[in-house]
């Protein structure tokens, strides 16, 4: 008898502990179910997130290539990261943040520019060019005389590969028979700046007898110095770029320097990120 009232208790408590034990899981489930459905939640707020920034990145790719992403011609990039596909919207920024005078490629890459014929030259533009100064050297070989000029807004002649010195709308010049030429102006009216870089024909000797010139190679850009071929000035633009994947969007204060210029695609932007507003 005693071994068979062992029995019984033993399977009371057994029967005791499944029926605690299901009242636990019973009241865990909903904990786990909604730590799981948070769990997943963080997991696909993050994906998009990533995604998002992803899309911010790749408008900045753009910008380093000198694209001008507020223009109307400008294709707003779609990507697809972790399933999401993001919403681009990208405006100038209105808050003005310092900026500082910076040494410039002025696009020696460009053929115009890196090997200037006798009796042609190289006209670029700087679209955002801000108050301050505005200095350029073009160091070349062989030495000889060129001409160096600056005009303020835009000019008839298309930018690239130019025939002909403009005589009009220059508000500077300098000429050289050296193996560089210099030139500099005080901005004051923030705007759009034309740039000459010119090959005369013929040089003028003695007597007015004029001499066939020789063609110029331009040295490479460096940060200042006679030696290198630069222009030191404040320009960029700053943008607001916001991507949104799902529920989750991201802007970010971002400034390209020296921003669009012509022709496009010859200089390499600098592109800083100010700041991020996380999801």
């Amino acid at each position: 008898m005693s071994r068979k009232n062992e029995q019984g208790m033993v399977l009371v408590y057994v029967l005791i502990f499944l029926v605690v034990g299901s009242l636990l899981v019973a009241s865990l489930v909903p904990v786990i179910g909604a730590g799981s459905r948070r769990h997943i939640a963080r997991r696909g707020q993050m994906l998009a997130g990533y995604a998002a920034e992803a899309g911010i990145k790749r408008v900045v790719a753009d910008l380093v290539r000198g694209a001008d992403a507020l223009s109307p011609h400008y294709t707003v990039p779609q990507i697809t990261v972790n399933e999401h596909t993001p919403t681009i919207d990208i405006r100038a920024a209105t808050i003005a943040l310092p900026s500082d005078q910076l040494y410039v490629d002025p696009g020696v890459r460009d053929p115009s520019l890196s090997e200037i014929p006798a009796g042609t030259g190289y006209l670029m533009r700087l679209h955002h060019v801000k108050e301050g100064e505005l200095r350029i050297n073009w160091a070349y070989s062989p030495a000889g005389p060129t001409k160096l000029g600056i005009s303020e807004g835009l000019t008839p002649q298309a930018a690239g590969r130019i025939y002909a010195w403009p005589e009009e709308h220059l508000i500077a010049t300098a000429e050289s028979s050296g193996d560089y030429n210099y030139i500099s102006v005080d901005i004051t009216d923030p705007g759009i700046y034309t740039i000459v870089f010119f090959n005369p024909l013929e040089i003028e000797k003695e007597e007015r007898v004029l001499m066939p010139n020789t063609d110029k190679v331009t040295n490479p850009f460096g940060p200042g110095g006679s030696e290198n071929t630069w222009i030191y000035v404040r320009a960029h633009q700053d943008y607001i770029i916001t991507a949104a994947a799902a529920d989750v969007s991201v802007s970010a204060y971002v400034r390209q320097v020296p921003g669009p210029s012509e022709p496009s695609g010859w200089i390499t932007n600098e592109v800083l990120i100010y700041s991020w507003n996380p999801p």
